[in-house]
């Protein structure tokens, strides 16, 4: 029997990037309901090994990365690849 993986987009409630200030990049995966957080958690799929594949960071450079139960919430925080709000030449 073949497992299909669900898509982030049919569990997740919100799946954003935000600024966290010039320096750093927020994203935050929140989920629908508690099942579906304690299974991604438990599944190991989002680790910070993937994050960094996908975003070609460092997994050493990854800033925060965590599961947060009160909020059913995965929260990483990436340098960004340059500065913002800085003068464009």
């Amino acid at each position: 029997m073949t497992v299909v993986p669900t898509p982030l987009r049919d569990i997740a409630k919100v799946v954003r990037s935000k600024n966290a200030g010039p320096f750093e990049i927020t994203l935050d995966i929140i989920f629908k309901d508690r099942a579906d957080f304690d299974t991604v958690r438990k599944s190991g799929v989002i680790t910070k090994e993937l994050v960094s594949s996908l975003y070609n960071v460092p997994t050493q450079s990854i800033i925060t990365f965590g599961f947060f139960e009160l909020v059913n919430a995965v929260k990483i925080t990436l340098p960004r690849p340059r500065p913002q709000g800085g003068k464009r030449l």
